[in-house]
């Protein structure tokens, strides 16, 4: 089991930390609601210098995906950590 990437910041004012291990979160209850909150609101992500480049809320389509949506979940974050030997854009 390894993270593929670990979320830090607050959550209604609590610090908290979610993780992306083996395809699935893994946070605390309010993270994951407010994580499929974003999904099932649509939200997309687009590169401010490419706004050809789009990537939609999901928490099963890879860990692009998976990581913007967990930030979006945070009220504040703290700190994103990858792993240098991650493939995060889309694997």
């Amino acid at each position: 089991m390894s993270d593929e990437f670990v979320v830090r910041g607050l959550v209604g004012g609590r610090p908290t930390v979610a993780r992306w291990v083996d395809g699935h979160l893994v946070a605390e209850t309010d993270v994951v609601r407010r994580a499929e909150v974003v999904v099932a609101m649509g939200e997309l992500f687009a590169a401010a210098d490419d706004p050809g480049y789009v990537v939609q809320a999901a928490l099963d389509r890879g860990t692009m995906a998976a990581l913007l949506t967990t930030m979006r979940a945070f009220t504040v974050v703290t700190s994103v950590e990858v792993p240098v030997h991650s493939t995060v854009p889309d694997s």
